[in-house]
């Protein structure tokens, strides 16, 4: 006779009701932001990747989006293995002055390391200069039978290069 009164039916619905909403919720995925140790690991330094950026100013507009964001990726990795870094600045023009100057001025002015390298590329002249640090001397100089990193830039600082495939 107890469960057959309207009161105890619609207490015992309201019951099962409150039960089934509480065992829902607490299988229920949390709706709070996911924490950034659980999130998947990214390739090294990925996040970092617009400090790699800034060091490839393409003032001349040799390069594509494509290509300076291949330079930026090539630099992390470099840096990250090796400790080293290559930084890069295309101009048209120097309005007449040295470009070892210009480049031995901005190595010192962007306070690069004895690991880090660079490239300035003037396109006037079609003429490229590379600064380096102390450390790097018995790669960037002729050493033995390996090619040297002074090799491989002049063969692909061509006159092709300057003409339309610098990507």
């Amino acid at each position: 006779k107890f469960f057959r009164k309207t009161s105890v039916a619609v207490l015992l619905t309201l019951l099962v009701i409150a039960l089934c909403c509480v065992i829902g919720y607490t299988r229920a995925a949390p709706n709070t932001p996911q924490d950034i140790s659980d999130a998947p690991a990214q390739q090294a330094g990925e996040s970092g990747l617009n400090y790699y950026l800034s060091w490839i100013d393409d003032d001349a507009g040799l390069f594509s989006m494509d290509t300076t964001d291949t330079l930026a990726r090539s630099n992390l990795s470099l840096h990250s293995n090796y400790g080293c870094l290559m930084a890069i600045q295309t101009i048209n023009y120097l309005n007449g002055q040295d470009i070892e100057t210009y480049a031995k001025n901005r190595f010192e002015e962007t306070e690069l390391g004895s690991m880090d390298m660079l490239l300035v590329i003037e396109t006037s002249n079609q003429a490229w200069y590379l600064v380096y640090g102390g450390t790097l001397r018995p790669y960037v100089e002729e050493s033995g039978v390996t090619p040297t990193l002074s090799s491989v830039v002049s063969n692909n600082l061509n006159a092709s290069f300057f003409q339309g495939e610098s990507d």
